[in-house]
């Protein structure tokens, strides 16, 4: 599959994501039943778990509570919406900046960091029982 195809996919998912979103909002209201399959089979929240909401929160305009339901929402928010950006970009000007950037290795140090964040993230979900 050459690159103009795959960026096309990522943008079809990522924009698909935030229509799942909206459903969810709509859904959220109607259900207290978490459509998290680790959560549901295992009864704990994943490191993820929140995020729907809280992206859901951060549309909304409510970033305080955003951040507190979970981080992880909005570091998701701020890299699908960079990359929207930056695909239609590419897109549009037959450039490969975008490939360039996610391309790049994540230097192990930082990979560490991330891993630890978002362990403490998963304990946090755990302890305010999300």
């Amino acid at each position: 599959m050459n690159l103009k195809k795959q960026n096309r996919l990522l943008l079809l998912a990522i924009v698909s994501g935030y229509f799942f979103v909206g459903i969810s909002a709509y859904f959220q209201s109607q259900s207290t039943k978490s459509i998290c399959l680790f959560k549901n089979l295992t009864g704990y929240p994943c490191p993820g778990c929140g995020a729907t909401r809280s992206t859901i929160l951060l549309f909304k305009g409510h970033f305080i509570e955003s951040i507190l339901l979970n981080p992880v929402g909005l570091i998701i928010n701020i890299m699908a919406i960079s990359a929207i950006i930056l695909i239609v970009r590419d897109l549009l000007l037959n450039k490969t900046d975008f490939n360039r950037l996610v391309t790049k290795k994540i230097h192990p140090f930082l990979l560490a960091v991330i891993v630890i964040l978002v362990l403490i993230n998963w304990v946090w979900n755990i302890v305010k029982g999300v």
